[in-house]
């Protein structure tokens, strides 16, 4: 069985943080919340707006992060440098001290070890996801795109779902039947950038 869920840009509340604000798409279970840190999954996108910044402390969660617009350059542990561009992507460990420099929009996830995730920053190429349980999902910064999602061995004969998305939505789905693969695919317009990410069930279930 499938859910899925398509919110707009404005259906999602925005914070502020230490070097700008950010804006949260999705966070499991439903009833945690980012400050107390007692979530598995959180998806989201921020905007850094200082020229430095230190990140938030996310001590027990593997954090992946693409660069939706504009540079970053992060420092973990005061020992590894990457430079990130427009459709980059990093993964580090949450709890790493990490210093920023530049000024940019960009993708977050979040989620603690015991699950496997990772994250496709899309420059107007498509893409695809395929899970067996867990979460899969798209963010679209700039452009169009278009979802598809199948199930089961994506045959033509199996009609998948389609669903158009504008600039600004966020689209996730989750595959309640771990024994059955699902595929989201996703195909951008020419000049779209987005972020393709999937996290699985629970390592070794």
């Amino acid at each position: 069985m499938i859910e899925f869920v398509l919110k707009h840009r404005e259906d999602c509340g925005e914070s502020r943080w230490a070097g700008g604000s950010t804006r949260e798409f999705f966070i499991y279970p439903e009833t945690s919340a980012c400050a107390s840190r007692d979530f598995e999954i959180r998806v989201s996108s921020a905007s850094v707006l200082e020229d430095s910044s230190v990140f938030s402390d996310f001590t027990g969660f593997v954090r992946h992060i693409a660069v939706l617009s504009g540079t970053l350059c992060m420092i973990h542990g005061g020992v590894r440098e990457v430079s990130l561009g427009v459709c980059e992507a990093d993964t580090f460990d949450g709890g790493e001290e990490t210093v920023s420099r530049g000024r940019c929009t960009d993708f977050n996830l979040i989620h603690v070890p015991s699950r496997e995730g990772s994250i496709r920053p899309l420059a107007g190429v498509p893409g695809e996801a395929r899970i067996f349980g867990g979460y899969a999902g798209c963010c679209l910064h700039t452009g169009s795109a278009e979802a598809a999602v199948s199930e089961g061995d994506g045959s033509p004969a199996k009609t998948p779902l389609r669903v158009s998305l504008s600039a600004g939505d966020f689209f996730i789905l989750k595959n309640q039947s771990p024994g059955v693969p699902v595929s989201l695919k996703i195909s951008p317009s020419d000049h779209a950038v987005a972020v393709l990410f999937s996290v699985s069930g629970v390592k070794g279930a």
